[in-house]
């Protein structure tokens, strides 16, 4: 067993929402104080300490963001840190009376010390001790690498071998109560996906994503991240990028040291025709389309594969319902509903529908057999490439809608709403 060691290890403090819950936090802080070097305290909200009632003789920094991004501004921090070991307490948590020294020690096997806690009715594992030296070599994802701030742990979490992980069920930290929303709902029970058990990866139907880019650095990373951080894997995870002028591009090529990862790129010629260039690589049974800017659940391909299971071969896409999220700021999203899919027979019905339809998930085979995505004369293809592949699919093969929802869609400043677009009317007198 491990010894205590004498000031072993530096807090740090993330996400108080006021100064009384500050305080309270550093209060319990006091049962732990002849192992404590220093405390930091990651200055987001700016709060306040308005007392010192705490008595906790130790230094106390506060720690500005680096451009709102928590995880580059972490990774930075720890990189400077030579204690033992480093101390979260995050969303409002404070120790509670029961905690005693001897519970913060990791043997030789463990890396980290992990408690779950149970959230808005959701029950999240959250990190509590871990090694400085393992923080350095594990890093946490950056701001544009997420979906929202909120899945910065959890997400880490989720690709660190369970071995090293030491899990604690004694009741010996406590949360204060947060504001109740719609979206802190929804965050949570997406973030509780991440601790599901990984699954073995299973060939059939095999199945790989797709995904074109356009000027979207601050959002394809987490399209990407997300595709790697699903309990099954897909086969590949093809990206092209379509000639972007911003730093999508330079972005994208950190990931090829993945092998699933294949990177393509292009002048700028349009979505239809940067998807067929990916559609000459795909040999997977099924492809998923992911748009640059949207996201996937953790459970995605899990969920989608057990439906391509039972798929009839009449069968040429898969679609089921969208969450929907608006961008509130660089690093926030709010929680914008659910929008249900409905079955499609025909054109009447494909026109009619609130676009856009997914998640999309072709059979290859019958992608390949139509010759791809068309690429019509408005626009050169370049506008409601989705519209046109299914309107075709749908003149030899079937869709097939079921109820489940693993797809996220973004709302930002720069989607295009298909319905509503001034070019939608102009687009139907080509649409065959």
């Amino acid at each position: 067993m491990a010894q205590v060691k004498k000031e072993d290890i530096h807090v740090i403090i993330i996400n108080c929402a006021s100064s009384y819950n500050l305080e309270k936090t550093l209060l319990t802080l006091k049962s732990l104080e002849s192992r404590i070097e220093d405390i930091t305290i990651l200055d987001e909200d700016h709060i306040n300490l308005q007392t010192n009632n705490y008595s906790l003789n130790k230094p106390i920094q506060r720690l500005k963001l680096i451009e709102e991004d928590i995880g580059t501004t972490l990774n930075n921090h720890i990189q400077k840190m030579e204690c033992d070991y480093i101390l979260f307490l995050n969303n409002n948590a404070f120790f509670t009376s029961n905690i005693v020294q001897k519970m913060l020690i990791l043997n030789d096997n463990h890396q980290l010390l992990t408690y779950k806690n149970l959230i808005k009715g959701e029950i999240i594992e959250s990190p509590l001790l871990i090694r400085t030296s393992f923080l350095k070599n594990n890093k946490f994802f950056k701001k544009y690498q997420i979906p929202f701030k909120e899945a910065l742990f959890s997400s880490w979490l989720s690709r660190i071998d369970k071995k090293v992980i030491k899990n604690v069920d004694r009741e010996f930290v406590k949360h204060s109560p947060m504001g109740k929303s719609q979206s802190t709902s929804q965050k949570n029970e997406f973030i509780s996906k991440y601790q599901n058990e990984a699954k073995s990866y299973e060939s059939m139907p095999s199945i790989s994503i797709m995904i074109s880019n356009y000027n979207m650095e601050k959002y394809v990373e987490v399209a990407i991240n997300s595709c790697f951080l699903q309990t099954q894997l897909p086969q590949n995870i093809f990206v092209i990028d379509d000639g972007s002028t911003d730093n999508s591009y330079e972005n994208l090529t950190n990931w090829i040291v993945y092998p699933e990862f294949k990177l393509l790129n292009t002048e700028n010629i349009g979505k239809a025709k940067a998807l067929n260039k990916i559609l000459e690589y795909i040999d997977t049974d099924f492809v998923l389309e992911l748009d640059a800017d949207d996201w996937l659940d953790p459970n995605a391909l899990e969920v989608i594969k057990g439906y391509l299971r039972s798929l009839s071969q009449s069968v040429a896409l898969l679609y089921g319902n969208l969450r929907l999220w608006k961008q509130a700021s660089s690093q926030d999203v709010r929680y914008a509903g659910i929008r249900k899919g409905k079955p499609i027979f025909d054109k009447k019905d494909l026109i009619s529908y609130f676009f856009p339809l997914g998640p999309r998930i072709y059979r290859t085979s019958a992608l390949k057999s139509i010759n791809g995505f068309p690429i019509t004369e408005f626009k050169n293809g370049r506008m409601y490439e989705d519209v046109s592949v299914i309107n075709k699919l749908i003149k030899e093969y079937q869709l097939s809608y079921r109820d489940f929802t693993v797809y996220n869609v973004r709302e930002h400043n720069l989607s295009i709403t298909k319905k509503n677009h001034s070019d939608w009317s102009d687009f139907l007198k080509y649409l065959d």
